[in-house]
């Protein structure tokens, strides 16, 4: 039986501080009970780091 050879990464983003400080969105809609809306650009980088984790793990699943 051939054993598997499990490699862990690890991935550290860096923002700069512009693109942090456009992560806040002050408009709050109104309402009582619900929080903050996010603003564009704090949804775009979480896509894009959710698809580059299914990216590689895809190319994780292809190895074995």
């Amino acid at each position: 039986m051939r054993s598997k050879k499990v490699v862990y990464t690890s991935y550290t983003p860096w923002m700069d501080e512009q693109a942090i400080k456009q992560w806040h969105c002050p408009v709050h809609h109104g309402r009582r009970g619900r929080g903050f809306h996010y603003s564009d650009t704090a949804i775009e980088t979480a896509l894009m780091l959710k698809r580059l984790v299914q990216v590689a793990a895809a190319g994780a699943r292809r190895l074995h």
